[in-house]
């Protein structure tokens, strides 16, 4: 009865005439599964749709039904209405069918959603790193920007792995950039942190190194260490902030950096040996 009104069904749709004797199987594949009686057969009525279960899941059963499921010429079900839709809008305008474009168009706006909600899943994570930035430099900085894209990433790759690979690379590749820029804006506060911080330690520890407080011999080892010993931070610092070498200036910053502190250390010197002499003329 059913494969009856099936083929009533078929008959009645209008058919260019090139597919007048098209049949119904040519383009739907159609399968009935009986199965026991619910109320007087309920343990058989459960294996039985146990085991029409695994035909949509077990990929190693002969009568699999995705067996020939091919990701190249199907689109994942939540991309389904849209390619739908914009078929439909096709034919109701009388334009050329192009049904490898439809899917591309679908991929690309489904995986750009999917892009969206890969950032939305990670603002809260973002937002918090920003607050961290706000007060002074943070120690996890590379830290939890990793781990902020690995769960992006993770979450476009398991959602759009079902889509056009072209298209789905591309969107990929552009979270990826938007999420580098953000970083990157976040990495210019830290920086500030860093500089400032370096600058603040570097004025204090000046200080208590002079010929008033210690011999020139001590001032002078005191002023080398000093400087490896901002220099070891300053890398350190540099090392936990930034996700890929040289990308984002750190090289740059840090040679800036250590010239301002050597110059800075070689002025304290020459002031305090311009002390030290003076001290001796007046022995």
């Amino acid at each position: 009865i059913i494969r009856g009104d099936i083929m009533k069904i078929w008959q009645e749709i209008h058919k260019p005439p090139e597919l007048e004797n098209a049949k119904v199987e040519d383009y739907f594949q159609i399968e009935f599964c009986a199965l026991s009686d619910f109320v007087y057969q309920k343990q058989q009525f459960e294996q039985d749709v146990n085991s029409l279960k695994t035909r949509f899941v077990d990929n190693s059963r002969n009568d699999y039904l995705f067996k020939n499921y091919n990701p190249d010429t199907n689109i994942p079900i939540d991309g389904l209405r849209m390619y739908m839709m914009d078929l439909w809008n096709t034919i109701k305008s009388d334009k050329k069918l192009n049904l490898p474009e439809q899917k591309v168009m679908v991929s690309i706006y489904r995986c750009g959603e999917i892009q969206k909600e890969a950032q939305q899943l990670v603002a809260e994570q973002f937002n918090t790193l920003n607050a961290h930035l706000s007060k002074s430099f943070y120690d996890k900085f590379k830290e939890d920007c990793e781990s902020i894209q690995k769960r992006a990433l993770e979450f476009y790759d398991e959602n759009a792995k079902e889509y056009q690979e072209e298209a789905s690379k591309a969107k990929r590749q552009e979270l990826e950039l938007h999420m580098m820029e953000d970083f990157r804006e976040l990495f210019k506060k830290q920086v500030t942190h860093i500089k400032n911080e370096f600058k603040l330690n570097l004025e204090k520890k000046l200080k208590g190194l002079t010929i008033l407080k210690m011999t020139l011999d001590q001032v002078m080892r005191g002023l080398n260490d000093l400087q490896d010993q901002l220099t070891i931070d300053l890398k350190h610092k540099l090392r936990k902030s930034v996700l890929v070498d040289d990308k984002w200036g750190e090289r740059e910053i840090e040679k800036d950096t250590l010239d301002f502190l050597h110059q800075t250390v070689n002025t304290h010197k020459d002031k305090q040996l311009i002390l030290f002499n003076l001290s001796l003329i007046h022995i």
